[in-house]
């Protein structure tokens, strides 16, 4: 341990001593920077598997290409309203991207186990482990074979 690691361990445990609640409250900002983090990783997943690059992201955000490059490599902050905007232009459903950054970081969070969370994994697994081409041949002969008719997945997110 450095020098400078014991001054903080220090201070954080002098910190403790003097507001019993300081050691909660810093795990669960440790764990709500582990989700961030991961839901960075699962942003730039989708990004990768979008075939955009980040200018074209930053153009359909419409904002400039340094804030997308902060945002994607943690030096920017993620808010709901970010996450909302990456979510639309990435195609992808946001609720779908937070459980699954929520199950990914551990850190004591709700193990998702329901049909829901089932399903956003599959659904971001195919997103960013196959090719757009095959996905689209995949989902409009998954459409005829369901008897959707001709159209209908050029309407999905995938």
């Amino acid at each position: 341990m450095t020098e400078t690691n014991r001054f903080v361990s220090g201070i954080e445990t002098a910190i403790a001593e003097a507001n019993p609640d300081y050691r909660r409250l810093a795990e669960r900002d440790r764990r709500i920077a582990s989700v961030v983090e991961t839901l960075r990783a699962l942003l730039k997943e989708r990004l990768r598997a979008s075939e955009k690059s980040q200018l074209n992201l930053a153009q359909e955000l419409g904002v400039d290409p340094s804030a997308v490059s902060r945002g994607l490599s943690g030096k920017g902050d993620i808010g709901l309203k970010t996450l909302l905007r990456y979510a639309d232009a990435l195609d992808a459903n946001p609720a779908e991207l937070l459980g699954l950054a929520l199950e990914r970081a551990g850190g004591g969070w709700t193990k998702a186990t329901d049909a829901g969370y089932q399903a956003a994994l599959l659904r971001q697994t195919i997103m960013t482990e196959i090719p757009v081409e095959t996905r689209q041949h995949m989902m409009h002969t998954l459409a005829d074979l369901l008897g959707l008719g001709s159209g209908t997945p050029d309407k999905m997110h995938y």
